[in-house]
């Protein structure tokens, strides 16, 4: 059975308040996804993560009949320049799962759509998982925790919480750079999500530097792409972080607040539509206008 939530968003969807609210918008939306999973692969990690490749499909086919999709790099330019950037909309991915490769991209080349995969280049040289999927969902206080006082690191927080890994499919793994390289026909674009997916906001700015320029270089030295985006790993930022990433000359960087990307916006704190697994694509209508409600604590 539906949600309360689910059953407002299809009403309005279907009473067209999101196509009303789009054609009056200045602003434009930029979602957010991580992994997909193919057919039959069963859930694994952190389950909102790993969205299945039947949902991303339905996703894909929303998008191609609701307005113009663009790159990320597009989108940026566009509104530096002051141009309209009114109802367009880019897709995005942080993290490079393999998964992505396998099932989104020849989804999103069937429908002629550009993409950005934020890479996390540690991860990508080891085709390693993820310390969120080992450790599958936790409780806020244990995340805050994790997120602070041990910054973001992998290797901190399993020392701390895991120090035994549990075994994870392919599908919870980073693509390796082969696999990157291979993908770049033009459509898909790379950005940096740093070497280690620490959190910045908890660093100081030697390390701050060092988990984006080290990660721009990887991207340089095993793709030939020179990547001017960041996505700032768990959405997290501050003015220091945003400081460094203009002064290393990126072009624009994206967080996780929710919300629209409008006219005259901070280009180095982008807000996105982040997509969680088992969202109805009637929901997805309604965040893609800002429309989103939450339940009374």
């Amino acid at each position: 059975m539906a949600s309360p939530g689910a059953l407002l968003y299809r009403g309005l969807s279907m009473a067209g308040i999101p196509a009303w609210r789009r054609r009056r918008d200045p602003g434009a939306v930029v979602f957010c996804l991580h992994d997909v999973i193919g057919p039959g692969e069963p859930p694994a990690g952190d389950p909102a993560l790993h969205v299945p490749v039947a949902d991303f499909a339905a996703y894909v086919e929303w998008l191609s009949s609701t307005g113009p999709v663009v790159s990320l790099r597009e989108l940026i330019d566009r509104q530096a320049q002051g141009k309209s950037i009114a109802r367009l909309r880019a897709l995005t991915f942080d993290d490079a799962y393999e998964g992505v490769f396998d099932h989104a991209l020849p989804i999103l080349r069937r429908h002629g759509l550009p993409a950005t995969v934020f890479v996390v280049s540690d991860a990508s040289t080891g085709g390693s998982p993820f310390w969120w999927d080992e450790l599958g969902p936790i409780p806020d206080q244990q995340r805050y925790r994790c997120l602070q006082e041990l910054k973001g690191s992998g290797t901190a927080i399993h020392e701390r919480f895991a120090p035994d890994r549990r075994p994870l499919p392919d599908t919870c793994r980073a693509a390796r750079w082969n696999r990157i390289a291979a993908a770049l026909d033009g459509s898909v674009d790379l950005g940096v999500h740093t070497v280690t997916h620490r959190n910045l906001a908890a660093l100081d700015p030697d390390d701050i530097r060092t988990e984006l320029v080290d990660c721009r270089a990887a991207i340089i030295e095993h793709t030939g792409v020179h990547p001017d985006l960041v996505s700032y790993p768990y959405g997290l930022h501050s003015p220091a972080v945003r400081s460094a990433v203009r002064d290393l000359g990126f072009t624009g960087a994206a967080s996780m607040r929710f919300g629209l990307f409008r006219p005259g916006a901070d280009r180095f704190a982008i807000p996105r539509v982040n997509i969680p697994t088992g969202l109805p694509v009637r929901t997805l209508d309604c965040w893609s206008v800002d429309l989103r409600f939450r339940p009374p604590s």
